[in-house]
Formats: structure tokens, C-alpha cells, sequence
């Protein structure tokens, strides 16, 4: 019989499932358009790439993304290694650099301000301390 924690529990392994195809996927895009631009130099943008080239991109990343899993028997330090860097990227470095980017970019008759101006000196500042 059914008891109401096997239930509970078959509903949290589906929701994992789904979050992990969910996560695979937005980790693996910006991968592949990186390789094809770096390889191939085509840009995904404006789908420059030939369907072999696609799918062979695609098809070596998912294995090396295979290969790693199976290597690695423990995936602790790989972890710990993601969260101090990548968390840090996220909220310290991509966005200020966004931000200068952005301004760098004239559009709209918005003024332009070039990226090594001193005005941006607030956003380096975030850049490189936090």
C-alpha cells in the first residue's frame, strides 16, 4: 500500500527531475554558443551556424558533461569550487560590467560614456572589492 510519505516522496523526485533538466539547460545554452562562436565562428544570435556544426557542439558537450559526472566520484569540491566563483561573478563582476557596457553602447540619444572613463570608477570599485 501506498503510504502518504511515498507519495510525498515520488512528488519530490519528479520536481527534482524537472528542476535538474531546467538547470542543465541554462547552464549548457550560453556553453554552446560560446563553443560555436569560439570554434566556428558563428554566431548563434543569428543562427550562423550549419545544423552538423550545431549538433556536434552540442553532442561533445553533453558528452564531456557525461564524462565529468561519471569521473567524478565526488562532486563536493566541484561545488564548493562554483559557488566561490561563479556566485561571486553573478552578483559582483557581470553586473557592474553590464552596466558599462551599457553606457558604453550610445542608443536611444542616450549619452555615451566610454568604459575606461572615470565616471565608471563607482562600478570598478564594485568590480574588484564587492
Amino acid at each position: 500500500p501506498m503510504t502518504l510519505c511515498a507519495v510525498f516522496g515520488i512528488i519530490a523526485m519528479v520536481a527534482q527531475l524537472i528542476l535538474l533538466s531546467l538547470s542543465y539547460m541554462v547552464m549548457i545554452i550560453p556553453c554552446k554558443i560560446a563553443m560555436l562562436d569560439l570554434v566556428y565562428k558563428k554566431n548563434e544570435e543569428f543562427q550562423e551556424a550549419s545544423w552538423p556544426q550545431f549538433f556536434v557542439t552540442a553532442t561533445i558537450l553533453n558528452f564531456a558533461a557525461l564524462g565529468t559526472a561519471l569521473s567524478v566520484s565526488d562532486l563536493t569540491l566541484l561545488l564548493v569550487i562554483n559557488g566561490a566563483i561563479f556566485t561571486n561573478l553573478l552578483a559582483f563582476v557581470i553586473p557592474p560590467a553590464l552596466f558599462i557596457k551599457a553606457q558604453a553602447d550610445q542608443r536611444h540619444g542616450q549619452h555615451q560614456v566610454p568604459a575606461t572613463s572615470l565616471k565608471n570608477i563607482r562600478e570598478f570599485l564594485i568590480m574588484v572589492g564587492g
